[in-house]
């Protein structure tokens, strides 16, 4: 053998031992790992942080996580690369409520029926069967969701649940006092952490703290949203979530006016983050959309509820009347075309979309004297009103109180007058201001001390006996034949006379002793 082929053989096997170890030595990459149980990111889980109160029925956007993963696992399919995950879970919602009606993620109602918002579970659920495995694009995109969960609603007697004595052992409580839900080996998809979970829930028959609902006839109004009566009841006498008052306060007006809410649709259902200090403001804001008003009654001392309506008869000789002898007007506000609103805008809440939505109405007449360019108040009630019927119907009565451009006055009184509370009617002559009879209603009273002589009443000319309103003529009768208006001025009415008549057409009237506006009121202008 030449010696250049013996080269040649010896650098083929060298390459070829060299090609063998190579290989032998190969090491197949390896591929990403599976996030680990500290990655996983759960729902929101602040210590301390206070459940919501629910009132009607409304989504829930942010539950609680209150315990650890009670369960991790990690399962890999075929070569694709992709880890599914599945869990344990235990997240609470709220304080208390009657139903779970629906349970999403991000923007998908996965229960009880999937992509279907207007499906809605039975009453009562305690488990809920989820099977979305194709939500989502599937296996071969984000996963899908898939798992059964427990639903418990936090009565009295609940008992400690089964996977979580399991997971956690015995020596942990039942969970009463607030409705949570239990992941049981849940398959949440294709990445360490739950999509945003929400859930419909009602609560319309029991309080927050699962006692019965007070007249649990009339609470549940329209779509299961909370009688306004009965979210103002619960503000006052409600130990959780209200004020806590005697129930031994609570006046005869209350039911009558959840009849009326009742019939008229004035249904709310509110999600609240609840703090003590949100609470006047609150029913405060309820009072404006049912156009009523709590107040303490002087004679009992209980609390009462009055609505503004026209429920009574303008001619009803009942119907108490005060004029000079009992008041003097300290101011009186007007309005006019160009600074009165012509056009109510109402911000509702759709429950199934969750956006805020506006109702209105407006007053052509109105709009046409503004030249066309509409004065415009808007309301934001989307926190209570989620509907649309009743948002327009509310734009529509507030709408209708700006047109009718209601006189307002404020009265210095006597103790007369002291009995009198918020949304009284009576009515109203002041012959200084032309007004010989006028149906006023009360919006506030300010009855001070015992010791005081007088007290503060802010009236406004109730809207539904505006048409029985009735003014003296500013300068009394005709003229004599032949004699001249200002002639018959200049003899008739003296200066001091005239004085109060210019004041009568100010748009505010300053203040006036009670001497002074009782000597010239003794002889009316005429």
């Amino acid at each position: 053998m030449d010696p250049i082929t013996a080269w040649i053989i010896n650098l083929l096997i060298t390459m070829a031992i060299a090609t063998g170890i190579a290989y032998l030595s190969y090491r197949k990459p390896k591929g990403p790992k599976p996030a680990g149980k500290d990655a996983f990111k759960l729902p929101t889980a602040e210590e301390g942080r206070a459940l919501p109160i629910l009132s009607g029925k409304r989504r829930i956007l942010s539950p609680n996580s209150i315990s650890p993963l009670l369960e991790f696992r990690v399962d890999k399919k075929g070569d694709t690369g992709a880890f599914y995950y599945y869990i344990g879970l235990h997240m609470a919602w709220c304080i208390a409520a009657d139903d779970f009606k629906q349970f999403w993620m991000a923007e998908t109602c996965l229960w009880p029926t999937l992509n279907d918002p207007t499906s809605e579970a039975e009453d009562h659920q305690t488990y809920a069967s989820v099977d979305a495995s194709y939500c989502w694009g599937g296996y071969e995109r984000e996963g899908g969701v898939r798992g059964s969960m427990d639903i418990q609603y936090g009565g009295p007697l609940q008992a400690l649940n089964a996977y979580l004595e399991e997971k956690l052992g015995s020596s942990q409580p039942a969970y009463r006092g607030f409705v949570g839900t239990i992941m049981r080996n849940f398959y949440i998809g294709v990445w360490a952490g739950i999509k945003p979970p929400s859930g419909l829930l009602k609560r319309t028959d029991i309080h927050n703290d699962n006692t019965e609902m007070w007249y649990l006839a009339k609470a549940n109004v329209g779509d299961d949203d909370l009688n306004a009566i009965h979210f103002l009841y619960e503000r006052l006498f409600c130990k959780v979530g209200g004020l806590g008052k005697d129930i031994s306060l609570l006046g005869d007006s209350f039911t009558a006016a959840a009849d009326t809410c009742y019939t008229e649709g004035y249904g709310l259902s509110n999600v609240w983050d609840w703090s003590p200090d949100d609470i006047e403001s609150m029913i405060h804001q309820v009072e404006e959309i049912i156009d009523g008003k709590i107040y303490i009654d002087p004679a009992t001392g209980k609390f009462e509820i009055g609505l503004v309506r026209a429920d009574y008869d303008p001619d009803d000789p009942s119907i108490e009347s005060f004029g000079p002898a009992d008041f003097w007007v300290e101011n009186m506000p007007t309005s006019s075309a160009g600074t009165v609103p012509s056009k109510v805008i109402v911000k509702w809440h759709d429950k199934v979309n969750l956006q805020e939505r506006p109702a209105f109405d407006d007053d052509i007449a109105l709009l046409a004297r503004q030249g066309g360019n509409p004065i415009v108040q808007e309301f934001d009630y989307s926190a209570f009103v989620c509907n649309g019927t009743l948002a327009t119907k509310i734009a529509c009565r507030m709408q209708s109180v700006f047109s009718a451009m209601p006189k307002r006055y404020t009265l210095h009184a006597l103790r007369t007058m002291s009995h009198l509370h918020e949304t009284s009617i009576f009515k109203m002559s002041y012959p200084v201001l032309n007004v010989t009879s006028m149906i006023v209603r009360v919006i506030s009273i300010d009855r001070g001390s015992l010791t005081e002589g007088d007290c503060i009443i802010d009236v406004a000319e109730d809207v539904f006996g505006q048409a029985h309103t009735v003014y003296a003529s500013p300068y009394g009768a005709p003229p004599a034949s032949g004699a001249t208006p200002a002639e018959e001025e200049l003899t008739e009415v003296g200066e001091d006379e005239l004085v109060i008549d210019r004041l009568s057409n100010d748009t505010v009237i300053d203040r006036l002793s009670m001497d002074q506006v009782y000597s010239r009121a003794s002889d009316p202008l005429s």
